[in-house]
């Protein structure tokens, strides 16, 4: 497995001052330094909010032998339902993480042996206070019908319902790794969430090169006023089944863009990574935020 060097950035902002660009990763959950397994996270990068005790850091799931977070348990066919990690930079605190501005993310993903649709997205626009929603762009392992999706997620869990899809066919094979990238942009009243799949050229290796893209590409569109969408926003890692065993795992968490605001805290924060900037939308993201810098 790959050793990952990382230095470190301090980033100091005042209470609703903007840290800059946020950088992060890759996050490989390989200690207690990325995510801290106990009830109550004092340490880390993440911060459990829904379903913790179905949330733990570890071997991956589908016995490749690399560490990462991962959601076990199962799921009944509730239309809402799921667990939450929420990105902190001061996990201890009760104070949320919030960025702001365009943002790229991206993660490995490993779903298991297959029962019924199950799977494991990154989240955006989410917010934990009175009634904030979020978004999650989700990896659906279905048999037949893998999938792609936008889903809503809420406080109380991840939504089955799809707001917005691509039909990935038998395109998931299960206890292989497969980069999930997502880019956030905002243009006015209005935000655009571009989603990719990629596989590996090593499908049980999450830091191998990416191999070729897994289905088309899924551009969701919509107004923040249309759902209670929090901006700023905090961003994080949700997985969810249905009517099914959920074990997936999550590596290789990475960050480029976006501001913190709205935290009190000197954080420290990892040097960018690897994040999948591919394709004319990521690298469009990647050239806005070098200007800016």
């Amino acid at each position: 497995m790959r050793s990952v060097v990382r230095s470190v950035v301090l980033v100091c902002v005042s209470t609703f001052g903007v840290a800059g660009m946020a950088s992060a990763g890759p996050i490989t959950f390989a200690s207690a330094a990325d995510y801290d397994n106990n009830a109550a996270q004092t340490t880390g990068w993440f911060r459990d909010v829904l379903n913790g005790s179905l949330i733990n850091r570890g071997l991956d799931v589908g016995g490749t032998g690399h560490t990462a977070l991962n959601f076990t348990g199962s799921d009944n066919n509730a239309a809402v339902l799921g667990r939450i990690a929420v990105y902190d930079t001061a996990p201890s605190t009760t104070s949320p993480t919030f960025f702001t501005g365009d943002i790229a993310i991206s993660a490995d993903i490993l779903i298991g042996t297959v029962n019924n649709g199950k799977g494991a997205g990154i989240m955006t626009l989410f917010g934990e206070s009175g009634s904030d929603a979020g978004l999650a762009l989700f990896l659906s392992d279905a048999g037949n019908s893998d999938g792609l999706n936008v889903r809503l997620v809420q406080q109380t869990g991840i939504s089955s319902a799809n707001l917005s899809t691509v039909a990935l066919g038998t395109g998931i094979t299960e206890d292989a790794w497969y980069r999930l990238a997502l880019t956030l942009s905002f243009n006015g009243p209005n935000f655009t969430i571009t989603g990719k799949v990629y596989g590996h050229t090593t499908d049980t290796d999450p830091n191998s090169a990416l191999g070729a893209q897994v289905g088309s590409t899924l551009s969701y569109t919509a107004l923040l006023s249309s759902g209670n969408y929090s901006n700023p926003y905090e961003i994080g890692l949700v997985g969810r089944g249905i009517g099914a065993v959920e074990d997936t795992s999550v590596t290789n968490f990475d960050i480029e863009g976006g501001a913190i605001v709205n935290n009190t805290d000197v954080t420290a924060v990892p040097e960018p990574g690897t994040i999948a900037l591919i394709g004319t939308g990521l690298v469009a993201v990647a050239a806005r935020l070098r200007r800016r810098r």
